[in-house]
């Protein structure tokens, strides 16, 4: 079993040169937070999958093993490979705010999509892509419903039914217009 961690970039936001950061650019320790509590609930479950975590291409590796290195768990691979290429192994994903995580809705994969307060309100200014990830069956805003989020994505990935994977992914492509997420799912199908 692979769970699949997408981060943005992120920061020690304490240190003066990133306080100034947009809120795009999370904390580390917000980062770390919700790992240890993915963590967590992967052990109340007696669940030890493999987490692998797909950084933003401006994390360097060796910072992200290092980050992660202080955290007790030992099935954690960092990589740098495609989407395309990791997304078959995978049957849960959570993701900060990403247009990476929509590939893993595409394969009707279990996705917790998590966000900060403060960029829901940023995204007032688009409400169209606003609506598309706050109304994803998984979607969690500071983390204040993480945990019963995640049982219930765990659930639709182990019982092997996903149920509301499928119906997100349907949800997704009511933003596509003219066949071009058909095209695009077929593209993906073919090269995997």
């Amino acid at each position: 079993e692979n769970v699949l961690f997408i981060i943005r970039r992120f920061e020690d936001r304490t240190d003066p040169i990133f306080n100034q950061e947009d809120i795009y650019v999370p904390d580390e320790n917000h980062i770390l937070k919700i790992f240890n509590d993915l963590k967590g609930i992967l052990k109340e479950k007696n669940i030890h999958p493999t987490i692998i975590i797909k950084p933003h291409p401006k994390n360097s590796i060796n910072r992200i093993k290092k980050t992660f290195s202080k955290i007790n768990y030992d099935n954690i691979v960092v990589t740098k490979e495609p989407m395309y290429s990791i997304l078959p192994k995978v049957q849960l994903t959570l993701s900060t705010y990403s247009t990476s995580l929509l590939l893993s809705i595409v394969f009707e994969i279990p996705t917790v999509v998590i966000f900060t307060k403060s960029q829901i309100d940023d995204l007032s200014r688009w409400e169209e892509i606003k609506e598309l990830y706050t109304n994803f069956s998984f979607f969690v805003c500071d983390g204040s419903d993480f945990n019963q989020t995640l049982n219930a994505a765990i659930d639709d990935a182990t019982l092997d039914k996903n149920t509301l994977s499928k119906i997100d992914k349907n949800h997704m492509l009511q933003f596509f217009d003219q066949g071009g997420a058909e095209r695009a799912i077929e593209a993906l199908e073919y090269d995997s």
